[in-house]
C-alpha cells in the first residue's frame, strides 16, 4: 500500500471508532481498545504495525542491523507467556 492508502485506511478506521463511542473524533490511544494487544488482535494491525517500526526498518536499513528480527524474536518467545496470562 502506498502512504497515503495506509493513512486513508488508518482515518476510516478511527472514523469507524470515533462513531461508535458518538463522537467525532478520537485519540490514537482509543483505536487501540487496551494498549497494543487490543491492536493486534484486530485483523487492520498491519498498517499500524508498519507505521509504528518503520524507524526501526529504516534503521535496520542504514545500518545493516537485525534490530527487526530481535523484535520478532521477541515476540515470539513472549506472546505464549501473554497468552497463558489472558487465558486466566
Amino acid at each position: 500500500m502506498s502512504g497515503l492508502a495506509d493513512a486513508l485506511e488508518e482515518a476510516t478506521r478511527a472514523l469507524c471508532r470515533a462513531a461508535g463511542l458518538g463522537r467525532a473524533v478520537v485519540a490514537f490511544p482509543e483505536l487501540s481498545d487496551g494498549g497494543m494487544l487490543g491492536l493486534l488482535r484486530e485483523e487492520k494491525a498491519v498498517p499500524v504495525a508498519r507505521g509504528l517500526l518503520q524507524r526501526l526498518i529504516a534503521h535496520d536499513a542504514a545500518e545493516q542491523t537485525e534490530l527487526l528480527e530481535t523484535v520478532r524474536e521477541w515476540f515470539a518467545n513472549n506472546f505464549a507467556a501473554v497468552q497463558f496470562l489472558e487465558e486466566r
